[in-house]
């Protein structure tokens, strides 16, 4: 009797200490996870990106991990880091919004995946029902555009500036599409529009010479 019992003693001990080990663990990805929060708001995204890593190494199905990290490989440019991330990120939660928006706007619109970047715009407001799809229809009209269909992506760039008309970034594309099919005037009159509410880019030279060599 007495060594049954302290063979199940000696069990439940073990036990113990397997969860306790196993909180420990997953503890610590939570630190490596806050601890990546922290450096990737001071812009060390090399730093951040090891301490997400850290964290995933614990635990693998961590989802706030794989986010961090695919926005700092996204800030270095490394995007096809960021591709992995962000669709891990969307293989665990499949309708997490941020990501699949990040994924379009910042990965396959870089990248030249206009296509794909049209299909996770489409996506994304087929899950946002309830929210504001002002800029994901402007952003979806554009990579239309893009890849040749210029009619849907006027639509849908219509459909962004009904939604949202102070969107000075709408105006912009439908301005630059515009003057890419011949209509110089309308193109000019919504390009006017996007300066007077505030378009501004400092990367973007080729609006800005468009407008002062034909608008002008």
């Amino acid at each position: 009797m007495f060594r049954l019992l302290h063979r199940f003693f000696c069990l439940l001990l073990i036990a113990t200490m397997f969860l306790l080990f196993a909180s420990c663990r997953q503890n610590n990805a939570y630190h490596y996870l806050k601890n990546g929060n922290a450096l990737i708001k001071l812009g060390n995204y090399h730093g951040a990106i090891e301490q997400y890593s850290q964290s995933i190494s614990i635990k693998n199905d961590l989802t706030e991990a794989y986010y961090g990290r695919a926005i700092c490989h996204s800030k270095l440019n490394m995007y096809e880091k960021a591709l992995q991330d962000y669709n891990k990120v969307l293989a665990l939660e499949p309708q997490n919004l941020n990501a699949l928006f990040n994924r379009a706007y910042y990965i396959k619109e870089n990248t030249g995946d206009y296509k794909g970047a049209a299909e996770d715009y489409a996506l994304f407001i087929s899950l946002n029902k309830e929210g504001d799809n002002a800029y994901a229809y402007n952003n979806m009209g554009f990579a239309k555009y893009k890849c040749g269909r210029i009619l849907e992506g006027l639509e849908d760039i219509n459909r962004s500036i009904a939604m949202n008309p102070q969107n000075a970034y709408a105006f912009r594309n439908k301005g630059l599409i515009l003057m890419e099919t011949d209509s110089a005037d309308a193109a000019c009159q919504n390009l006017k529009k996007a300066y007077e509410l505030g378009y501004k880019n400092d990367s973007d030279t080729k609006t800005e010479e468009i407008y002062i060599k034909n608008c002008k």
